[in-house]
């Protein structure tokens, strides 16, 4: 390497540091601890509301289900899965991630045009047939959009990473 090629490496690595150190969040130790109080306990210091899972809702076209099912395009909501969920969804896809994705968006159907579906009808299992594969696809792209880091998010993950 050339005194110029080494100038440039050494400025670059300067420059990665110096970025790195602005997006660095200040190192609070009580952070975590007011999270979890101010998430599980109410004011009169019971137990309160846990983490609440991010929802979203977006429109399936009929043409993408299986044919005759869907006379129309129609909104489905999906939510967020809580850790035990993530959990059963990876236990059932038996280590495969593909099965895993499509595992996770089927666990997390809410509701049809606002409707609750009713699981206990069995509704979530036949909607998830109904969907057809292009269907799931597109719920396990959205699931994955909504509940996943974006670029921006692992990219600043990266940079700041520090390993010892």
């Amino acid at each position: 390497m050339s005194n110029e090629e080494n100038r440039a490496a050494v400025e670059a690595a300067a420059a990665t540091e110096i970025a790195a150190r602005s997006i660095r969040p200040k190192r609070d130790p009580g952070a975590l601890r007011r999270a979890y109080e101010r998430v599980t306990e109410s004011p009169a210091g019971g137990a309160g509301k846990g983490v609440t899972q991010r929802t979203g809702t977006f429109v399936v076209p009929a043409s993408l289900c299986e044919e005759g099912v869907f006379g129309d395009d129609f909104e489905l909501t999906i939510r967020g899965l809580s850790a035990e969920q993530e959990l059963r969804s990876a236990q059932a896809a038996k280590g495969d991630v593909v099965v895993m994705g499509f595992e996770m968006a089927r666990r997390s159907l809410v509701a049809v045009n606002g409707t609750p579906i009713d699981a206990g009808r069995a509704e979530d299992d036949f909607l998830w047939e109904a969907l057809g594969f292009g269907g799931r696809t597109l719920v396990v792209q959205v699931f994955m959009k909504m509940t996943g880091a974006d670029a921006d998010a692992a990219g600043k993950a990266l940079l700041t990473l520090r390993m010892g």
